[in-house]
C-alpha cells in the first residue's frame, strides 16, 4: 500500500477489533464494525494524535480508497 499502513486494535470500548489506517505513520482514521447491522463504519482523526515531525497530509485520492477498501475487506473476513 505504499505509504499507507493499517493496524488492527481493540479500543476497550469496542466489542470488536476494529482497524486504523495510517499515512507515513500519521493515523487518519479507524474503520470499526460495531453498529449491530454489521455496518461498517469511518472516524477521522484529523488532529488527534498528531506526530512530532511534520507528515504531508497530501496523497493520491486513489491509494486512499485502496488502502480503505483493503482494510473494510480485512475487517469483514474477522469474526465478532
Amino acid at each position: 500500500m505504499g505509504s499507507f499502513s493499517t493496524d488492527f486494535v481493540s479500543p476497550t470500548n469496542f466489542d470488536s477489533l476494529a482497524v486504523e489506517i495510517s499515512y507515513d505513520s500519521q493515523i487518519l482514521c479507524r474503520i470499526d464494525k460495531e453498529r449491530a447491522d454489521g455496518t461498517l463504519e469511518i472516524e477521522f482523526f484529523h488532529e488527534a494524535r498528531l506526530l512530532a515531525h511534520d507528515v504531508n497530509m497530501k496523497f493520491p485520492v486513489l491509494e486512499f480508497m485502496r488502502a480503505v477498501e483493503e482494510a473494510c475487506i480485512d475487517l469483514q473476513e474477522i469474526r465478532s
